[in-house]
């Protein structure tokens, strides 16, 4: 680790919008490494497909839906799917939304989605489950699903069909958020020990 290397601006071609990154997930293939990033625009929450080459982010595809209210992280899977978790129901900025999250309610969801052309969701866990899902993640092999809500991390069976079947529970001393999983399968994560402080500053 190289504790004085501040990072590097990569240029972002063919992409013109407001842009405000949260999750990020990239997907490497033989033929290409695709990187897609939850974006809070202004206008809705979306997610940004780019191809990575040469040190530039080149623009692929603007991923909406009618299902996306405040996405938090993703995955990808694939070179045009990915799972993204809805960490909250309602929208920023409304009653209902801090209700939602000093409750600490389930209303969260996990979407599995598409891009081709258009964009496809489904639900693969409906609200009324998860409490603010947050970080999520897969196993190397792809057939295992991590994803952190409350005070646990969930883990889940990937179907060949991509639907969700639930494994088990483990349970966590603090809010849990982003998960990093080592090629040998080991599982990383950042908890926030005190979250509702958190929740205070977020805009």
């Amino acid at each position: 680790i190289n504790a004085e290397y501040m990072g590097e601006r990569i240029p972002l071609i063919g992409y013109h919008g407001d842009f405000h990154p949260h999750g990020l997930s990239v997907q490497t293939s033989s033929e290409a490494t695709r990187v897609f990033v939850v974006n809070h625009r202004r206008d809705g929450e979306t997610v940004e497909v780019f191809s990575y080459h040469a040190g530039t982010l080149q623009h692929l595809h603007t991923s909406s839906h009618p299902l996306f209210g405040n996405l938090n992280d993703l995955v990808a899977v694939g070179p045009d799917s990915f799972y993204v978790t809805n960490w909250l129901y309602y929208p920023s900025g409304t009653w209902m939304h801090l209700l939602e999250a000093y409750g600490e309610l389930p209303w969260g969801s996990v979407l599995y989605c598409t891009v081709h052309n258009t964009t496809s969701c489904e639900q693969m866990v409906a609200p009324g489950t998860l409490q603010m899902p947050n970080g999520i993640n897969v196993s190397p092999d792809h057939a295992t699903l991590y994803l952190m809500a409350g005070k646990a991390m969930w883990v889940y069976t990937i179907e060949a069909t991509h639907r969700l079947t639930f494994q088990h529970q483990v349970s966590l001393p603090s809010t849990c958020d982003n998960i990093e999983v080592t090629p040998e399968g080991e599982i990383w994560t950042a908890c926030h020990p005190q979250p509702l402080k958190f929740v205070r500053y977020m805009k």
